[in-house]
């Protein structure tokens, strides 16, 4: 397929996009940079913006920063005609959402989204009036024994290599099994139905709107979100659904359970949970209005599927495994694991993950030791290697999380890397031994978990001990209870305050 004998149709894209095309990157930015791309109809405009991004995902293509760029131009653009529909207005966000991993190599990194996607999108939203007001005040004279709280959950979903949507199952159902409040989970993205069983079946109370990517059902959403009539919502993404939701004041306190995406500011925010870390100078969220939680989760998000297993043979001993979305992995710690593996002749390496495989393939290619990594470009189940790895390599600045707590339950040491936004997590979690500052000390510490037996039986107890002391979910539930009843008090929701039981 020739690049220049692409027309801006709808059949072009639609055969564009079906196809792995070796230059598709090229020919996106050079069908986006068409000045004749303004001209097709809006909704297909919107069509090749959002196909774009789902290439760069799907895809994994390398060095799409041009890709993104694009597209957050040509979405601001669209943002401001009052004929785009709010169905594709919400496309157009979570396209930008969605790119802005794209270059990042820390949280500030990722700024563009708040900037470039959020705030044309609020301003779209609230020039098109689209959707009107549910009338909170109303429906709070009811008054009722215990706060409602709704949980917004985006990806129900059993994946593994989206550690949020286990997390949130996990605290959901402690959080309703633990506390006086009432709780309801509206799954509002996607929804599986084993995921959406194992909250029934825990007791709690669970609504499913899935919009995945048409986002034809807000207004059904928003109509069953009214009848559960909720004092707290909480969001665990900052998406297109929560912002139409939140511009519209649909509870008295609207709050944001940060997984790591702190950039999402809109007057309607009222406070942030922030787990794992505190507020930093450059977080685009409303400052003096957030508060930190401790991560703590169960075992339960870890099940025993031992079909999920990769077949390996069973006398292939690995000295480091490397587990995580390949996104994370950048040229400083690839240049880590080339010294490591130069450094220790005998060791093997293990690298598993989703993603664009370029940059690991480019490596290894260029490499003297490659007869000695294995690589799986694919999510698997950990515990089909707690036998099989001897260290535990995380990821820096975007740190492993589930992975590394699971690694480290089963006696696994992890190294990691203070690198700024996630300390505060790292210092609390794990082991102290393991983290490093530099790029000598990471190294430094893997060599020394190679080769001396002693500090290794040393951090394998240590870990073991760390994951069990983070395995309590009402340290988690206490710390979000502790920043709704802050945020009750500093924004003067006194009808609330009757609800908190005190």
């Amino acid at each position: 397929m020739n690049s220049n004998d692409i027309q801006l149709t709808e059949q072009a894209r639609k055969v564009l996009f079906e196809q792995n095309h070796p230059e598709l990157k090229n020919i996106i930015v050079k069908l986006l940079s068409e000045h004749s791309f303004d001209e097709i109809t809006l909704h297909e405009q919107v069509n090749w913006l959002f196909d774009s991004f789902q290439a760069v995902v799907n895809h994994g293509l390398n060095n799409a920063v041009v890709v993104k760029s694009l597209v957050e131009y040509h979405a601001q653009r669209l943002f401001s005609l009052p004929e785009l529909n709010l169905s594709d207005a919400c496309r157009l966000l979570e396209a930008i959402h969605g790119l802005n991993w794209v270059g990042a190599v820390s949280l500030f990194d990722m700024r563009g989204y708040n900037r470039a996607g959020v705030q044309p999108f609020y301003h779209y939203l609230k020039q098109t009036q689209s959707g009107s007001k549910i009338n909170t005040s109303s429906h709070h004279q009811n008054q009722v024994e215990n706060l409602n709280i709704v949980y917004m959950v985006h990806y129900a979903d059993m994946n593994r290599g989206n550690a949020l949507g286990p997390m949130m199952k996990d605290l959901i159902i402690n959080h309703n099994q633990q506390s006086v409040f009432n709780i309801t989970c509206f799954c509002v993205q996607w929804a599986e139905q084993r995921y959406i069983d194992e909250l029934v079946d825990a007791g709690v109370r669970v609504r499913v709107i899935p919009q995945e990517i048409s986002y034809k059902r807000l207004d059904e959403l928003k109509h069953v979100l009214g009848e559960a009539n909720p004092d707290v919502i909480i969001s665990d993404v900052a998406s297109p659904v929560a912002t139409w939701l939140y511009s519209q004041r649909v509870a008295r306190l609207q709050m944001y359970l940060d997984p790591g995406y702190p950039h999402w500011n809109i007057p309607e925010l009222d406070w942030v949970l922030l787990p794992g870390k505190s507020f930093q100078s450059g977080f685009d969220i409303p400052r003096n209005r957030a508060s930190s939680v401790r991560i703590a989760i169960t075992d339960q998000v870890f099940p025993n599927i031992k079909d999920a297993c990769i077949d390996i043979s069973d006398d292939f001993e690995f000295s480091f495994g490397l587990f995580t979305r390949l996104v994370k992995v950048n040229s400083e710690l690839l240049h880590i694991l080339s010294e490591l593996m130069e450094t220790l002749p005998e060791a093997k390496l293990l690298i598993v993950g989703s993603g664009n495989s370029d940059l690991i393939a480019n490596w290894l290619s260029e490499s003297t030791f490659s007869a000695r990594v294995t690589f799986i470009n694919q999510m698997v189940e950990l515990q089909c290697y707690k036998d099989r790895v001897k260290v535990f390599l995380d990821t820096f600045p975007f740190v492993g999380g589930l992975a590394c707590r699971e690694m480290m339950s089963y006696g696994i040491p992890v190294v990691s890397m203070l690198a700024g936004e996630w300390d505060e997590l790292l210092k609390e979690q794990r082991d102290l031994t393991t983290l490093a500052s530099s790029h000598n000390e990471y190294l430094q510490i893997a060599c020394q978990l190679y080769s001396d037996h002693t500090y290794y039986e040393e951090a394998r107890k240590k870990s073991s001990l760390l994951a069990n002391k983070h395995n309590d979910p009402s340290i988690m539930i206490m710390d979000i209870e502790n920043g709704i009843k802050q945020a009750i008090a500093s924004l003067g929701l006194h009808e609330l305050k009757q609800k908190l039981n005190e």
